[in-house]
């Protein structure tokens, strides 16, 4: 460690000039103390106690990271851009204040100003910051990977340890928040905005703004984590999204387009996290309409299925339109129940062309565990049974799978018959026919079995 300082004692004030290094991380200030005289306690005409200029930094964002104990893994290039901020530090007998605030952040540019109000007998922060891009991979990534790590399949993200709720008491606080872009897995929020407030160990997520797969997202929390048993509610919604964005999110492939819109609410209770998400009541609607699932066409599938001559024309048949193409679909609605944290549709709707629909769905959220099992049965061919496309698994990985094996069956096995029953009646003399004698009547050839 080094440290430079110099104060210079003059007219009840003091000049200081404080230059610091640590572990590769600096600390500079320079600015004036007043109230100081002989006897170190002399009033100042001036309210102001102290004003400096700041500026923090290190060229590890890594380093400084570990230094102040911030959970941040950074990616190598986010490590190399370090940390450098600056901004004038004002002390009053009322309020400590951080104004004109700037800066950058693993490559990311922040500003804003934060006040921390001392009067009263519960201390208040107030502060506006605002940032550009981020990206979550750049802050939280192994060590030498440009993307986080995923996460070990079948951990849960809900933890059993109880809620501390003794910070949420101590300060009060109402803090605005914004950024360019965030970005966090397949999550791309432009613009997004909130207000965080805390008020008698309450607290509160108002006004959660931004664009969301090209649409609107609003939302809304609240945790009273100094209830008897924590409480906790949320509203969300989005609006004029688009199908294919989202579905890559989710699945990992755009397989559907249209625009849709998601809505919903929950509330619960619980000492831990894993409480609370096991508690959550409440409801959803999910609606899409004018769209494609594409990677099916379902349509022309369905008018080839009666050009099957031959059992083992069917992979070749199936194989392009089980593969390729798009299937529209006029609208989907999907309202969903929430109970003890699993949520489960109710008389969903699904309008696809060509296809009876049916849906089985159960999103468990204290599992992390999503079962979905979508029918399509062809029009065409009402007693034939359905083609079955499935998704199992933890709620960011989830398997997919596909079945028509027994669709296959329905149209193969009497075509085998057939071919059978051909086969032994070629084969097999009538029962009218002497022995030795041919099909046709009379004595000829024998013939061979």
């Amino acid at each position: 460690a080094e440290i430079d300082a110099k104060l210079l004692l003059a007219d009840r004030a003091a000049d200081i000039t404080l230059d610091s290094t640590f572990e590769r991380t600096f600390l500079r200030m320079s600015g004036k103390l007043s109230g100081i005289a002989p006897d170190m306690l002399a009033s100042s005409s001036d309210d102001t106690l102290f004003v400096s200029q700041v500026s923090l930094g290190n060229p590890s964002l890594r380093k400084f990271a570990a230094q102040f104990g911030l959970p941040l893994t950074p990616s190598p290039r986010a490590d190399a851009a370090g940390v450098s901020l600056a901004g004038v530090l004002v002390r009053t007998p009322q309020e400590i204040s951080l104004n004109v605030l700037s800066g950058d952040i693993g490559g990311v540019p922040v500003q804003g100003r934060g006040v921390l109000h001392l009067e009263g007998g519960k201390p208040i922060l107030t502060a506006d910051l605002a940032a550009g891009e981020m990206i979550a991979g750049d802050y939280f990534s192994s060590p030498t990977e440009e993307t986080p790590p995923a996460r070990a399949r079948g951990s849960l993200p809900w933890s059993g340890v109880p809620l501390e709720s003794h910070d949420l008491q101590t300060i009060d606080a109402d803090i605005s928040l914004q950024a360019a872009r965030f970005v966090t897995g397949g999550y791309d929020l432009s613009n997004p905005a909130m207000n965080l407030s805390i008020r008698d160990g309450i607290l509160k997520i108002d006004g959660f703004t931004g664009g969301l797969f090209g649409g609107t997202f609003r939302a809304a929390a609240k945790l009273n984590a100094g209830a008897p048993v924590p409480e906790f509610s949320a509203e969300w919604k989005i609006q004029g999204g688009r199908m294919e964005a989202a579905s890559a999110a989710l699945s990992g492939a755009p397989i559907l387009t249209g625009k849709f819109d998601f809505s919903g609410e929950v509330k619960g209770a619980g000492v831990s996290s894993f409480a609370i998400v096991s508690s959550l009541e409440g409801s959803a609607q999910l609606t899409a309409a004018d769209g494609l699932i594409r990677g099916l066409d379902l349509p022309e599938f369905s008018k080839k299925l009666q050009e099957i001559k031959r059992a083992g024309d069917f992979p070749d048949l199936a194989a392009p339109f089980l593969s390729r193409g798009d299937t529209p679909y006029r609208k989907m609605e999907i309202p969903l129940v929430i109970a003890q944290g699993v949520a489960q549709p109710q008389n969903p709707v699904l309008d696809i062309a060509a296809v009876n629909s049916r849906l089985a769905l159960s999103v468990d959220l204290p599992r992390y565990w999503l079962d979905s099992e979508v029918g399509l049965s062809l029009l065409e061919h009402e007693d034939a049974p359905p083609i079955i496309f499935s998704y199992t698994g933890p709620l960011d990985q989830p398997l997919f799978s596909s079945r028509y094996d027994q669709l296959e069956n329905h149209f193969t096995q009497p075509l085998l018959s057939q071919s059978l029953e051909r086969i032994i009646n070629s084969r097999t003399p009538p029962l009218d026919t002497p022995a030795g004698a041919s099909a046709e009547g009379g004595l000829g050839k024998q013939q061979k079995n």
